[in-house]
């Protein structure tokens, strides 16, 4: 083959090659389906509308514990959400703010559940005894209020250097025993016993306490043991000295 005839050859070939190398490089059309874009926008619509009224559902249920001196209703009041508010606009933390700016309220513990219910526990601060002196009810955390409570109540000035801590031993007294207090009395018995104090008992006994440790240092103790000691008098009724050698004096009729 002559150069002449093998070049018109190769140029040839390189044609050739060219056309196939431009129909591979060919670009494709997509055509728009617009009824798919239409449903994917109101399934998109429609979830979002879903969770917008899942968000704004209202609280539907409120669960109160723990509450002895406050009625459910007041303590939902105070929570704020007494007319059952939208539940995600009222936060946990919130409802607990509100009510712990009670001065009755120790602690209050507020959770959700399935976002509309809502359980408020409370832990209260406690009322001890109404100090007629002060025209105050005495709390155990020794803050005081003007409300009044079914407490026992203290009918004269108990000096400055027992008052708080009478408050802590009346405090830890067993919850029976103290139900039956309904009068305290600070009542010195001259040098022999400065610090005691007459309790009146619901149940037509008294009984004397002190706050004294060279004295007694126990005597509240005992004092929780106040049941068992006076079944063993069969019901009679008189004074129960656990102040100074723990004796039941029975009353002269």
């Amino acid at each position: 083959m002559s150069k002449k005839e093998k070049g018109t050859s190769n140029n040839q070939k390189y044609k050739t090659e060219k056309r196939v190398v431009y129909k591979t490089v060919k670009k494709k059309r997509f055509k728009i389906k617009f009824h798919m874009v239409i449903l994917a926008i109101l399934i998109l619509y429609l979830l979002g509308y879903s969770l917008y009224l899942y968000l704004n559902r209202p609280i539907s249920n409120i669960y109160v514990s723990g509450n002895n001196y406050y009625s459910d209703w007041q303590i939902i009041e105070m929570a704020g959400i007494d007319n059952y508010p939208i539940a995600i606009k009222n936060l946990s933390s919130k409802m607990e703010s509100k009510l712990e700016k009670d001065i009755l309220i120790k602690e209050a513990k507020v959770k959700k559940k399935d976002l509309t219910k809502v359980y408020i526990d409370i832990e209260e601060n406690r009322p001890l005894f109404y100090d007629e002196t002060k025209g105050k009810t005495i709390l155990e955390n020794k803050k005081e209020t003007s409300q009044k409570f079914n407490v026992p109540t203290l009918v004269n000035k108990l000096p400055k250097e027992f008052y708080n801590e009478f408050i802590d031993k009346i405090n830890n007294l067993d919850e029976d025993v103290f139900s039956k207090i309904s009068e305290i009395k600070f009542s010195p018995d001259g040098e022999q016993d400065e610090g005691r104090i007459l309790l009146t008992m619901n149940d037509g006994n008294y009984v004397y306490v002190t706050m004294i440790d060279e004295v007694n240092n126990n005597s509240f103790e005992l004092l929780d043991t106040y049941n068992d000691i006076i079944k063993k008098f069969n019901n009679k009724k008189g004074i129960l000295n656990l102040h100074y050698g723990n004796y039941f004096k029975f009353s002269e009729k």
